[in-house]
């Protein structure tokens, strides 16, 4: 099972996707929330999320530099962008960070879960990768 933090200061938007995105069908065990990207830079480093979903504009510490934060810190973290603003610049300069994801609001849980289940894949993939590494590596060393 998987973890979410969803980081955004609008909490009609939490809200809707607390409600409306069936994150336990999707296997998505926990979801937390955060307002701001300070609080949810604490959250992280306490507890560290496999999906991270922020919003770009919000007060304290916005998406952008919370991204590019999680990117250096936590680089197995997946990050996807869910902001109300179409602004070009900010897509590019998320993907600099590794962010795959950007959904513009309102976004449809259809989308949602299209994406969730993408990151899933690949986490599941990684994690494939990384035993079958090991495997390799432990097999390599007693040659």
């Amino acid at each position: 099972m998987s973890s979410v933090l969803i980081v955004d200061d609008d909490h009609t938007t939490i809200k809707g996707l607390l409600d409306h995105v069936p994150w336990q069908e999707l296997g998505v065990n926990q979801v937390l929330t955060a307002i701001n990207g300070i609080e949810a830079l604490a959250m992280i480093r306490k507890q560290q999320p496999d999906i991270l979903i922020t919003d770009i504009y919000m007060p304290k510490m916005d998406g952008l530099e919370l991204i590019e934060i999680v990117a250096q810190e936590f680089p197995e973290i997946y990050i996807v962008i869910h902001s109300g603003y179409d602004e070009f610049d900010n897509a590019r300069q998320a993907m600099k960070f590794g962010v795959q994801h950007f959904f513009l609001k309102p976004t449809t849980v259809s989308e949602i879960k299209e994406v969730i289940n993408d990151i899933l894949t690949k986490m599941a993939v990684d994690q494939k990768q990384k035993k079958l590494e090991k495997i390799i590596s432990s097999k390599w060393k007693t040659i």
